[in-house]
């Protein structure tokens, strides 16, 4: 008698652990998914994929590494054509000054979302450049190029004064260096505008895994 009590019991326990476990599953199942969304714009490098959630941020010393599950799929002509549902992630590496986070709230009222800028103008899509958004997109892109070569000319003359500070004693010297700074800080930002100059017309393909 105590026996079959307990087996009622444990049975009871069972169906009510059950029902609670679905109810847990049908609640969740509605709730949004609290993922950042990419706008890769770089689509060329990621198998025609240009936005996706993020699932990895690799962190590089220049560069990022920006893996993302692809969401703009044409579910509906996959099936009517009878191909493969398989999708898999894409990575795509780019300068972090061309990574763009936008928290919650200052874009979408729900979503982080990351804007992946390529390195050069030259590198968008071909016909997304001759769009109005494309065009603005393209000129912001060179606006970050021509920041970066600013930050870069100051650094070296930061370093360049500094070298010189310490292998300078008097203020004569001091003068005659200095002088020579100005002249190599010049002379490196020339060079630096020169290989920028020949960077143009060429293609640029980040490395990148994934499918």
């Amino acid at each position: 008698m105590i026996g079959l009590w307990f087996v009622g019991i444990l049975f009871f326990a069972l169906i009510m652990g059950l029902i609670m476990y679905l109810v847990h599953i049908k609640r969740t199942e509605h709730e949004p998914m609290d993922y950042t969304l990419v706008d890769n714009f770089m689509s060329q490098y990621t198998k025609g994929h240009s936005q996706g959630i993020l699932l990895e941020v690799i962190k590089g010393k220049k560069r990022d590494g920006i893996v993302f599950m692809p969401k703009d799929v044409d579910y509906m002509r996959k099936i009517k054509n009878k191909e493969k549902l398989e999708i898999k992630p894409q990575t795509i590496y780019v300068s972090k000054n061309k990574i763009i986070l936008l928290p919650r709230g200052t874009w979408s009222s729900e979503r982080n979302r990351m804007i992946v800028l390529p390195p050069y103008p030259e590198n968008f899509p071909r016909d997304f450049t001759q769009t109005p958004f494309g065009k603005h997109l393209a000129k912001l892109t060179e606006d970050l190029n021509a920041e970066d070569t600013v930050i870069e000319v100051q650094r070296k003359r930061i370093d360049v004064e500094n070298e010189l500070l310490h292998k300078t004693e008097g203020g004569d010297r001091m003068k005659e260096h200095l002088i020579t700074d100005k002249e190599l800080t010049k002379d490196f930002y020339k060079k630096f505008t020169d290989a920028k100059e020949d960077k143009k017309g060429t293609s640029y393909t980040p490395p990148h895994t994934g499918g």
